[in-house]
């Protein structure tokens, strides 16, 4: 059929559903009582057929809704969830963007901020374009690769309602101020952030980060170095010292290609650690948005952050997640952890089920219970998936605010049997 020809039996479809209820209220009164002709609570099936017949007739964002409401019915859930993924598969399909979320946003940013839309987000920048156009494509890598890793839970990973939003600041002291002006965070020590209260991640400009300023002064000062011995050697060549000219220019071309090589390290090394912190916090937005977890729940830290270090990678043109693990680097958290229990140092695992949040008052501390919650949600995604998926189910099923650490241990023993088993099996693999 045509597609005005399945519009109109829609609209029929519709119209009987309405007239069946209206009729279901006449007999239920009797013919001498009054009625209400009040409209019947669709069924969840009901939700299902009509998303199904929107779909056909090609009215897309009326069967995104449809299976969103099926999807809040239990018997219906996995069904509407599966056709909402299908949905949005389809190459006509585009996200809408939440205009009131965004120009709120904007108003906060102030004047010198463009916008850069993509497929699944809003990003909104006041860097370098080709910076910003980066930072994008990075987030949609991400998102692919965050819905193939967490099918393999089974938790079915719901699309998102609208396009998520991504703020970039260019200069590092003014992402600071962002960070503690409007959400309340002291982010002096963070690279990048995700806000629950305003659902966004927010990064900074790594090349203007003081760690980074610092390298460059120093391999500035070395440049200058190498300035000066060449104008030495010149006069020395004047002088005709030509021994100490030659000495002198050798020692100038040695420092010059030294300082290049650092540059370059430098360089790719702050576009390695860029697009691991991108990833990190776009599995954060991903995951309070797709159904893995709520943002009016509260969740261990190892269970949280355990995930989003596990996408973590500095080479994202390869596939990368928990079920890809990268190899162990001098200064990967993996073998950062092998260190800790090497020396006795490690976090008890007991004491990491129960932390919520990372001791903003210690680096050390919060750096080693990253390492082991990074171990500990690979150790788990490769051992006991469905266990892993389940557990996330069980944590958005408790109520919503803090979790008591008894409770946050017993929800954590119930899927994965004892803690102290675990940390052996665990720290065995390590080995």
């Amino acid at each position: 059929m045509g597609g005005r020809t399945r519009a109109r039996n829609r609209r029929a479809w519709s119209v009987a559903f309405t007239l069946t209820g209206a009729a279901a209220g006449l007999l239920a009164t009797g013919p001498h009582q009054p009625s209400a002709l009040v409209a019947p609570v669709p069924t969840p099936w009901a939700l299902l057929r009509a998303g199904d017949l929107a779909a056909a007739s090609g009215d897309l964002a009326q069967a995104d809704a449809q299976y969103r409401r099926a999807r809040l019915e239990p018997e219906s859930s996995d069904r509407a969830t599966r056709a909402l993924r299908d949905l949005h598969r389809r190459p006509e399909f585009r996200l809408p963007v939440d205009a009131a979320a965004v120009a709120r946003t904007e108003e906060v940013l102030g004047p010198g901020f463009r916008r850069f839309d993509t497929g699944h987000f809003v990003v909104i920048s006041d860097g370098p374009a080709a910076w910003s156009r980066n930072k994008a494509a990075l987030l949609e890598r991400a998102r692919s690769e965050y819905f193939r890793a967490t099918d393999k839970l089974g938790l079915q990973a719901v699309p998102h309602a609208t396009k998520l939003v991504c703020v970039l600041i260019n200069d590092h002291d003014r992402y600071r101020r962002f960070g503690r002006d409007l959400d309340g965070l002291d982010a002096s020590w963070i690279a990048g952030y995700y806000s629950t209260a305003g659902n966004r991640v927010v990064f900074y400009n790594d090349s203007t980060s003081p760690a980074f300023a610092s390298a460059r002064a120093q391999l500035d000062d070395y440049d200058r170095q190498a300035a000066d011995a060449r104008r030495n050697a010149d006069t020395a060549h004047r002088a005709s010292r030509e021994d100490l000219a030659r000495q002198l220019l050798a020692s100038a071309d040695d420092l010059s290609t030294r300082v290049r090589d650092e540059r370059r390290r430098l360089e790719a090394r702050a576009a390695g650690y860029s697009s691991a912190k991108t990833i990190h916090e776009c599995v954060h937005l991903l995951s309070f948005n797709t159904g893995a977890q709520r943002r009016d729940r509260e969740y261990p830290l190892w269970l949280s952050e355990g995930l989003a270090t596990n996408f973590e990678t500095e080479s994202p043109q390869h596939a990368f997640g928990p079920d890809r693990p990268q190899p162990p680097g001098a200064d990967s958290r993996r073998s950062r952890l092998i260190e800790l229990v090497r020396r006795g140092q490690a976090p008890a695992l007991t004491d990491l089920l129960v932390v919520t949040a990372a001791p903003q008052w210690n680096a050390e501390t919060a750096d080693a219970m990253y390492a082991l919650s990074d171990a500990l949600f690979a150790h788990l995604y490769r051992r006991e998936p469905a266990a892993l998926g389940a557990y996330f189910r069980d944590l958005g099923q408790e109520p919503p605010g803090p979790v008591s650490a008894q409770r946050n241990l017993a929800l954590f023993a119930a899927r994965f049997g004892d803690p102290a088993a675990v940390e052996r099996a665990l720290y065995a693999a390590l080995e």
